[in-house]
């Protein structure tokens, strides 16, 4: 035969039978959102925090692609010149050359026509190394 389970008069009311406490309800919901606060406001102020640190102008990789972009451009800088001067030494070497050449076969009119062109042309070339290297550095 079965026993039938009988419970004990004094027993406390389980969880499926508790009286409402309105009270207490509200207590329990207060401090439910002010922790969700407290929580939100820490990760917004931790977010903050991380993307204030973050400033890409200030930071070693920034610092480092503008060194670069400024050392190539000055490599290419020296370069351009040194070319510019290379060409009008060769073309001041050849107005010369062609200038005591014709000293050596022409006559004294020929020699002073080829004096003020080679002086001309100089002087030409000296001012556009000039006007290019002050545009260079305007840049």
């Amino acid at each position: 035969m079965k026993r039938k389970k009988t419970k004990p008069a004094n027993q406390p009311p389980t969880a499926g039978n508790l009286p409402e406490n309105e009270k207490a309800k509200r207590w329990l919901w207060i401090g439910v959102a002010s922790f969700t606060a407290v929580i939100i406001g820490i990760w917004l102020w931790s977010f903050k925090t991380g993307m204030s640190q973050v400033r890409w102008n200030q930071t070693s990789e920034s610092q480092l692609i503008k060194s670069g972009y400024n050392q190539i451009n000055d490599i290419i800088d020296k370069e351009s010149i040194q070319l510019r001067q290379e060409y009008f030494k060769t073309q001041f070497k050849k107005i010369v050359g062609d200038i005591i050449a014709e000293t050596n076969a022409g006559s004294s009119t020929d020699t002073i026509k080829a004096v003020i062109t080679a002086a001309s042309a100089t002087t030409y070339a000296s001012s556009n190394a000039a006007s290019s290297t002050a545009n260079q550095t305007k840049k």
